[in-house]
């Protein structure tokens, strides 16, 4: 989550203070805004994994977890939208994006999916349980390492 923090602020680098942004300026603002709704929703996750009971072995008790998950992969996409913006206006970018991050972020989204479906089965074993949120955990630090590859490679491409 702190990586996404920084992504932001490595991004944040390319924007200028004056009126009447650029398009590239323009995208690159919002993809700056699609990062930090991707980070609060990372946070809202980690609270209501943080709320998980020790006993909880049903779908009713992972109800908020899910509710945060589908949230966070909602602002993921909108991310994904955002950067691929970002690389049509800087086309240094368009490797990177194709060959590195969309593959990158498609595994992440799949993990979440996988947890996801696990979280919402009505007779998985605790041990599943479990494993399903940490592999949530696990979505959510990969996802954050390729859009720190991208901020990355964004930095690269401004020199």
């Amino acid at each position: 989550m702190t990586r996404l923090l920084t992504t932001l602020l490595l991004l944040l680098t390319g924007l200028t203070a004056a009126c009447g942004l650029s398009e590239r300026e323009r995208t690159v603002s919002e993809a700056n805004q699609a990062i930090d709704a991707v980070f609060h929703a990372s946070r809202d996750v980690a609270h209501r994994v943080g709320d998980i009971q020790d006993d909880a072995a049903s779908p009713d008790a992972f109800r908020p977890l899910i509710l945060a998950v589908e949230r966070y992969l909602g602002r993921v996409e909108a991310l994904n939208a955002a950067l691929r913006a970002v690389s049509e206006t800087i086309p240094e970018l368009q490797g990177h994006l194709e060959g590195e991050f969309l593959p990158a972020a498609e595994q992440a989204i799949g993990a979440c999916e996988d947890a996801m479906r696990t979280l919402n089965q009505e007779r998985a074993a605790t041990d599943d349980y479990q494993r399903a949120v940490a592999r949530v955990g696990l979505c959510m630090e990969r996802y954050a390492a390729a859009v720190t590859r991208m901020a990355q490679a964004y930095q690269r491409a401004q020199r």
